[in-house]
């Protein structure tokens, strides 16, 4: 047992890494915010990105205009724009600078900024800016009406009974992975044991699930700031099992308690992300 328990801390610790650092594994697993982006009513040929106004930048403002059009003459105007303190959203991953396709379509995915702008580069060196809008859909779609000028949303704020939906399951689940592991750790199912278990995971569960339900659209702000309240939680499940939880002879052993809330949580972290994974469909 002693062993079995050993090898199942090792693949949760293996696993957690590779879902809290996928960009460093390449992993390609998981949840990943995106925008599609519909342009109508356009020009007949452009390039199109996306601006963010996230981090405040001391720089010269851009000129409106380009004066000769070609993919790298745009990829270089706006590696250096800055426009009333919006400036080129840069992804690490994945595309930021389309041409104009058939359809009109276009993916920005991985990391994407909330609130955007969109900007618009004509090949006669028209730049056009669009208006501001703040999204609320995890995987959103947007419609851009170059002429109106106007930034819409599809199904914006329908979402919010799926989120309540998505806090229940992910609390659910969260006691069945523990609860696994309580067996696992070998606790006996006494009154003391399954209180401590229930309430401890109520409080902290509901409110990290519901913190992720909340800024379910904000892309790596939520991603950075769940993961440091896991820890949190880890560091108080630990202290809290490690006083409360007693073997079948009502006796307490303040390590094993520790070790059980960080593999605990390693399964429900690791399990979650899966989940996570799976969802993103749910959510568009």
């Amino acid at each position: 047992m002693k062993r079995l328990k050993k090898l199942v801390i090792l693949i949760l610790v293996i696993g957690t890494f590779l879902a809290v650092f996928p960009e460093k594994v390449r992993a390609d697993m998981g949840p990943k915010p995106s925008i599609k982006l519909t342009v109508v009513n356009a020009p007949a040929d452009y390039y199109v990105a996306l601006l963010s106004n996230e981090f405040e930048y001391d720089m010269p403002e851009a000129e409106l205009k380009i004066d000769s059009v070609t993919e790298d003459s745009v990829r270089e105007y706006l590696k250096n724009f800055y426009y009333q303190k919006w400036y080129f959203f840069e992804s690490p991953v994945g595309r930021n600078v389309y041409k104009k396709n058939d359809e009109g379509v276009y993916l920005f995915d991985y990391m994407v900024p909330n609130p955007f702008r969109v900007i618009i580069i004509s090949t006669d060196g028209t730049i056009t800016i669009s208006k501001e809008i703040h999204i609320e859909e995890y995987n959103s779609e947007v419609t851009y009406d170059f002429s109106a000028d106007t930034l819409t949303e599809k199904n914006k704020g329908k979402g919010y009974g799926k989120r309540i939906f998505w806090i229940i399951v992910c609390y659910i689940l969260t006691l069945i992975f523990e609860y696994i592991m309580l067996k696992i750790f070998r606790y006996p199912n006494n009154k003391r044991n399954l209180i401590c278990f229930f309430v401890t995971n109520t409080i902290t569960q509901i409110g990290l699930n519901t913190f992720i339900a909340i800024f379910w659209n904000a892309g790596l702000f939520m991603f950075v700031v769940s993961c440091w309240i896991e820890i949190f939680i880890i560091a108080i499940e630990s202290v809290v099992y490690a006083i409360n939880l007693v073997d079948m002879y009502d006796d307490h052993h303040p390590i094993k308690g520790i070790k059980y809330a960080i593999a605990a949580n390693l399964f429900s972290i690791f399990m979650g992300y899966v989940m996570l994974s799976l969802a993103t469909s749910f959510f568009r």
